[in-house]
């Protein structure tokens, strides 16, 4: 019963949503998201250019590998071992490109 719900509910949002709507709803939220975490009107598109045209400093270290740290702790809290073999190994070849150490 609960998933034919959600099934409903599903097909009546994406009835709703259209190519532009789902444009409009993901420049607002990389904007909204963009000035929580960055504090200015920078965008995250931005600071992930600079990170990549510059090399990442101490403090784009820390926050990359908190942001690592975290996506591992969810990986390896699921039930599914597919994600384990996908996630982990890019999650170290990130750090093994921008030498950042794993500071758990």
């Amino acid at each position: 019963m609960k998933s034919m719900l959600l099934m409903y509910a599903i097909q009546m949002v994406m009835g709703f949503l259209t190519p532009e709507l789902l444009l409009k709803l993901v420049t607002l939220i990389n904007e909204k998201v963009s000035l929580f975490v960055l504090k200015s009107d920078n965008t995250i598109d931005d600071a992930i250019w600079a990170v990549i045209k510059e090399g990442p400093g101490a403090q784009t270290k820390l926050m990359i590998d908190t942001i690592l740290d975290f996506g591992e702790t969810f990986v390896l809290g699921t039930v599914s071992k597919l994600d384990d073999a996908i996630a982990i190994p890019f999650f170290n070849a990130v750090r093994a490109a921008f030498n950042i150490p794993d500071n758990d």
